[in-house]
């Protein structure tokens, strides 16, 4: 029980010895009864005594060394169930149905009258006529009874049943508490420690009762924790309050620190002081905290790139658009169309770049081909030897006749960077970095070995390294949000949970091999295309046979340079085309125009209205009409608006004329 308790029995046991004096006072006075010369007196003041002592609430009594009620007030025979004459004169033994429990009392009085010295019982037990068990704090002194001069004790109890039993629900409420509450005393010892500061510190109660708190800092606090409790000591009693919380840092059975919250108040024992500190463990809430703080700054960065992306491909746009009208111009001249082909090639890269940006900002839905993993993991060792240090050789490892796989080739790209990235820091001294790709069947006994993977074919890639290794359980959390075992500001732990998300969501699934001192083998497992899936690329350049038209497009861009080079593609392949600059005009044409079949619209669009909310009006109007949407972002807010399967056509930003014309005759035509 807590040790705070002791100083308010010693108080009580003051008060009950004063209260013993003055009745004591009153059975020296009630001797002196006998004399003729107060005898008056004392007949006027008896009653009196009498009222005075039945009014107390607490017990009081004088026995004989045979256990004789010599006196007894209301409080006594209350808890005795009987009257006061039927106590007066009659045995304890009258009034006790435990037979311990009337020795223990009548042996203790007699040791007391033998020793004649007073005695104070912080507990004992008491068991009632009607069968209720009391606790009792009781102070005796020995005297000379009145009138005989026969040795007897004089007693007043304290019923503190209700006090132990709240002290009771306050230790349980103390020990269910998942806070730590720890108790200290003056010397900083610890004297009381439950099972929430078990729990957080790792030692049992038994490893540090008697211990220093010290203990339960770490080795930089503990000088300055010391002089702080000191000086909370000295501090006046009303800016010593429980509530004030104060920043911490604990320390583990295991050597770990944390960051806590603790409050600390003050007791009294005796004379001496004592302390109780409540801590709290907020290292988990700081975590969350700082991963809220690193979400919003990606959220921000997110943003910040998707607008620029966003503005980059509108500018890509009118740099292929201006190339290919310029490759019309050439007369055929070879060397001028090579110069031609090779800044749209660069200009394509760009695009890819964009997209990339925009799978990072999150505003990138997965838009899967055939791929070849092979084609794709050389693309990706010639960025990386640029990436790396000098100090890191690289090494490819490809499968014969490889399964084409049906996968986002820009997310591939990202993914095996991010993984090149991460074992190039783990070999800082240098070291082998090796790209592996083959064709593997899984059966259903592979698939349990693997876990989370289905039966059937696959094709993986593995990224190896040579580098520090990973130990078990940073394998178990590796691909966890914001896992990280670099240090604060060193990295998000955004990048594996990435790879694994884009890996599952193709259809596939991520290991981990890894060992401490040996190196680290992270596999990609991608399932094989359906048969007959041919491998895709961009459009070609040029200008694909069959792909005019004479049908009239309503075309709405806000970028002046990119709406004329749409209307530049579209009039140079037959289209008759009416143009808009925003949603509440191409509105307004719609209406004038009923001859418009195709509308074509950026979906980022000023003045109140978007793309998106434009083609909705735009049906209202015209249940028949063919929706094209183009954006230098992804396609997220069509899909939201207009089901990922709508009957609608995207185009994204930069596109080639070939591209718009094939995107645009396949509307029509369908």
């Amino acid at each position: 029980m807590i040790e705070h308790i002791p100083p308010v029995i010693q108080l009580l046991g003051l008060v009950a010895g004063f209260v013993l004096i003055i009745v004591l006072s009153v059975v020296v006075f009630l001797q002196k009864r006998e004399l003729a010369k107060r005898a008056n007196a004392e007949r006027r003041n008896i009653p009196q005594l009498r009222q005075i002592i039945d009014l107390v609430p607490h017990m009081i009594f004088a026995r004989d060394a045979e256990g004789r009620f010599l006196m007894a007030n209301r409080a006594t025979a209350d808890l005795y169930g009987a009257p006061v004459a039927d106590l007066v004169g009659a045995p304890l033994e009258n009034f006790h149905s435990n037979s311990d429990e009337l020795n223990r009392f009548l042996m203790g009085d007699r040791a007391l009258i033998e020793r004649g010295e007073r005695v104070f019982i912080p507990e004992q037990t008491f068991h009632t006529a009607d069968g209720d068990t009391r606790i009792l704090q009781t102070t005796k002194i020995p005297f000379e009874a009145p009138g005989t001069g026969e040795p007897a004790i004089l007693g007043i109890s304290v019923d503190i049943t209700e006090r132990k039993r709240a002290e009771e629900v306050f230790g349980e409420i103390v020990e269910l508490a998942p806070d730590a509450i720890i108790s200290i005393d003056a010397e900083h010892r610890i004297i009381l420690f439950n099972r929430g500061a078990e729990t957080i510190f790792g030692y049992g109660a038994a490893e540090v009762i008697g211990q220093p708190i010290h203990m339960l800092l770490p080795e930089q606090f503990r000088a300055d924790h010391g002089a702080q409790i000191d000086s909370f000591d000295r501090s006046p009693i009303n800016s010593r309050r429980m509530n004030a919380r104060g920043k911490l840092a604990g320390r583990r059975k295991d050597g770990t620190n944390f960051a806590a919250e603790a409050s600390i108040g003050k007791l009294q024992r005796g004379g001496d002081a004592a302390f109780i500190v409540l801590l709290r463990d907020v290292s988990e809430r700081e975590l969350w905290e700082e991963q809220l703080r690193r979400t919003q700054k990606m959220e921000a960065v997110g943003q910040l790139t998707g607008g620029v992306a966003h503005d980059f491909n509108n500018l890509l746009t009118i740099v292929l658009g201006n190339l290919q009208l310029l490759q019309r111009r050439t007369d055929g001249d070879p060397k001028t169309d090579r110069l031609i082909e090779r800044a749209i090639s660069a200009a394509q890269r760009g695009g890819d770049l964009t997209h990339r940006l925009l799978a990072f900002s999150r505003r990138s839905s997965l838009e899967p081909k055939s791929t070849d993993l092979a084609q794709q993991v050389d693309d990706i060792v010639k960025l990386t030897r640029r990436t790396i240090g000098e100090n890191i050789s690289i090494r490819v490892s490809s499968g014969d006749d490889l399964w084409p796989v049906h996968i986002d080739q820009a997310q591939l790209q990202g993914a095996l960077m991010n993984l090149a990235i991460n074992a190039a820091q783990a070999m800082p001294a240098g070291g082998e970095l090796k790209f592996e790709t083959s064709n593997i069947s899984i059966d259903s006994s592979m698939a349990q070995s693997i876990g989370e993977i289905n039966p059937g074919d696959y094709v993986q890639v593995s990224v190896i390294d040579n580098g520090a290794g990973m130990s078990s359980k940073v394998i178990e959390r590796a691909f966890d949000p914001f896992f990280t075992t670099r240090e604060t500001g060193e990295g998000s732990g955004l990048g594996l949970s990435m790879v694994y998300g884009f890996v599952k969501q193709s259809g596939g699934h991520a290991g981990i091999l890894s060992k401490i001192g040996v190196g680290t083998n992270v596999t990609l497992y991608f399932p094989r295309a359906a048969a007959g899936e041919l491998l895709e690329g961009r459009v070609a350049s040029g200008f694909p046979a069959g792909d005019d038209g004479s049908e009239t497009v309503l075309v709405v861009e806000d970028n002046p340079d990119v709406l004329q080079i749409a209307v530049s593609h579209l009039v140079g392949r037959g289209y008759n085309v009416i143009e808009s600059s925003d949603g509440p005009d191409a509105l307004q044409k719609l209406q004038d125009h009923r001859e418009i079949d195709v509308l074509f619209t950026d979906v980022m669009l000023p003045n109140g209205l978007s793309g998106t909310e434009l083609a909705s009006a735009a049906l209202r109007l015209r249940p028949e009409l063919k929706l094209l949407f183009s954006s230098g972002n992804s396609k997220i807010d069509v899909e939201r608006d207009f089901g990922a399967e709508g009957n609608y056509i995207f185009l994204p930003k930069p596109y080639l004329g070939d591209e718009l014309a094939v995107a645009l005759r396949n509307l029509i035509d369908d």
